[in-house]
């Protein structure tokens, strides 16, 4: 039973230390901790690569509608071997050509269309810091509440303990006498209440570390 409280304790050690809820962001170093957390987890959260990726998609797609004019204008080229050089009628006519056609409607509308890529771009660019603002409040509040349990096992860990000590007394006194069955079976019953709730907490505990773990990518014990 200790054991495994120890170790689950120890998951959320740095250098040694160990962080309650009380000093996890009045702490410089639980400060330093959560953000080591959020670097991690904006690293190894999958959906955080979606949000760049859309970025990147939308900064192509304004460097290519800014350059889309271009498609616009039509360049050709007309070279006429059989033309003679002699001083005829036919002279007028040029032996090479260069022509340019320009699709107007296309042209007005480039503007527009490179405003509304802007937009897409300026609007991928707010989601993106949403989700960081997100994932920074989910771990924080994650840690939070791991931190409140791990809080919360050492004082049923504690409580058990010592509904154990007295429990074992009860049953030395009730050897000798001293006490009734009564009074025994309420230290068995303050004992099982008192390990019941350190089973629950052990359990929250396990549950809140690995909520804490799907956002970092990797076990919480790994942290340094």
């Amino acid at each position: 039973m200790r054991i495994l409280f120890f170790i689950l304790i120890a998951s959320l050690s740095v250098s040694g230390q160990i962080f309650s809820s009380d000093d996890l962001l009045s702490d410089s170093t639980g400060r330093a901790f959560a953000d080591k957390l959020f670097e991690l987890a904006w690293k190894n959260y999958p959906q955080n690569k979606v949000f760049e990726s859309r970025v990147t998609i939308a900064e192509e797609n304004l460097f290519q509608t800014k350059w889309n004019w271009v498609n616009n204008l039509n360049l050709s080229y007309q070279y006429n071997p059989n033309i003679s050089s002699e001083p005829t009628t036919s002279a007028m006519v040029p032996k090479f050509g260069i022509g340019v056609s320009v699709n107007v409607g296309s042209i007005f509308l480039s503007p527009s269309r490179v405003t509304q890529a802007r937009e897409e771009q300026e609007i991928a660019t707010a989601n993106l810091e949403t989700q960081k603002n997100y994932i920074k409040a989910e771990v924080i509040k994650r840690l939070a509440v791991y931190t409140r349990t791990l809080d919360l096992l050492k004082l049923n860990t504690e409580g058990t303990n010592d509904s154990e000590s007295n429990l074992e007394l009860a049953k030395k006194k009730f050897s000798n006498g001293e006490i009734s069955l009564e009074t025994l079976n309420l230290s068995y019953r303050a004992y099982n209440d008192s390990e019941a709730k350190r089973v629950a907490s052990t359990a929250d505990l396990l549950f809140n570390k690995a909520a804490l773990e799907e956002l970092i990518g990797v076990p919480l014990e790994s942290v340094k």
